[in-house]
């Protein structure tokens, strides 16, 4: 199947093959915590000179963490999978990574790196948004969208979000650096933040002419509908709907018959009547007449934050509105750009408003939590 290349965005996707260029390692176990600074087995931290900007070799160590250790109730957290994760302090002269070397590349062709990440805090070290930033040989790759945490120190808590990040080969050999960062420049405690990251692996990307011009889900009344809409093709046999539980393992929704041969734009549907709990990975996989196949990008939906959930901001009344169509309790927050909470609100009704009239100009940020889980972030503007 061939899709015509336009000036759109669209979804890249990628040939599965024999594939041995990965980690080592990838679900970061390691040996027995006996303190701080242990790593996982095959990982080493990063060392410090660019991009590691700790002003010190003990502040370049990352700690391998498990739900009561390194420290117990100050830096411990459940790991995404396996019976342990990385975690590490950027700020305040530490920067925390880990680093591998993986060979086999396609100088110029295109992978993804893709991990979990996870805000993880400590006594100081309280920011609570962070991402993670990936060098190859020294060269930025990209930085993770952030992710945004309420939970305490010493919260099992937070939740793990999936990233991705592509990049170019730019040898046969690539050290990967892998270095937390932060969002933004303002940090509500002058020390930084701790982040988390769990089942780092990698995947090759090969780009094709091919277009897909878009692929959504949403979820409606405890069901996931999936729309995707293509501009043309060529040879296309099928598409295969699958979806994951948590990204690895993949099962089969259904199959529907491709367009075939087709200069006109086509649209698709389909149910997954049975999602999972909580977060559900979706992809297409399509087949061309000769037995080819390639796949598209991950969408994510979670059912935690779902439309039932909206948010209406309109500066000129001074009023933030936000609508629950179900019938559970939301605690909302409204924070400035310094991460500092200048509201915050327990909704038991349909309709909750903030009244901003007496808030200074400027951006804010809306949090939704949920049974203890974030289901929404908004940016709001207020004038």
């Amino acid at each position: 199947m061939k899709f015509l290349i336009t000036l759109f965005t669209f979804f890249i996707f990628f040939i599965t093959s024999g594939f041995s260029q990965n980690f080592l390692n990838s679900d970061l176990d390691g040996p027995p915590i006996t303190g701080a600074s242990i790593l996982p087995y095959f990982w080493q931290s990063v060392p410090t000179g660019y991009p590691c900007m700790a002003n010190a070799s003990f502040a370049a160590t990352p700690d391998l963490t498990n739900p009561t250790l390194p420290v117990p109730g100050a830096i411990c957290g459940i790991p995404y999978s396996g019976s342990t994760f990385v975690s590490g302090l950027w700020g305040s002269g530490y920067h925390e990574g880990i680093m591998q070397t993986v060979s086999g590349f396609c100088t110029g062709c295109t992978y993804s790196i893709n991990f979990f990440q996870s805000v993880v805090k400590q006594l100081g070290h309280v920011d609570s948004s962070g991402c993670w930033s990936v060098y190859i040989n020294n060269v930025l790759a990209g930085q993770s969208i952030p992710t945004y945490s309420l939970a305490s120190i010493g919260s099992n808590t937070f939740t793990w979000d999936f990233r991705s990040i592509n990049f170019t080969a730019n040898a046969t050999t690539i050290t990967f650096k892998i270095l937390p960062s932060d969002d933004d420049p303002l940090w509500t405690h002058p020390y930084g933040l701790r982040m988390g990251i769990d089942s780092i692996y990698i995947l090759p990307i090969t780009t094709l002419p091919i277009k897909l011009l878009s692929f959504n889900a949403r979820l409606v009344d405890d069901k996931v509908i999936l729309n995707w809409k293509t501009s043309s093709e060529i040879n296309n046999d099928f598409f295969t709907i699958e979806k994951s539980r948590d990204g690895n393992e993949w099962s089969v929704i259904n199959k529907i018959k491709g367009g075939g041969n087709s200069t006109g734009t086509l649209e698709y549907s389909e149910i997954d009547f049975y999602p999972f709990s909580e977060i559900s990975y979706y992809r297409l996989k399509q087949t061309d007449f000769d037995g080819s196949f390639s796949y598209s990008n991950v969408i994510i939906v979670n059912d935690k934050d779902n439309e039932s959930i909206h948010v209406f901001s309109n500066p000129l009344s001074n009023v933030i509105s936000v609508e629950n169509n179900k019938s559970t309790t939301l605690k909302i927050f409204l924070c400035n750009m310094n991460q500092e909470i200048i509201e915050q609100v327990k909704s038991y009704s349909k309709i909750t408003s903030i009244n901003t009239v007496n808030f200074s100009e400027g951006i804010y940020i809306l949090l939704i939590m949920e049974d203890g889980n974030l289901v929404r972030r908004e940016k709001i503007f207020i004038y």
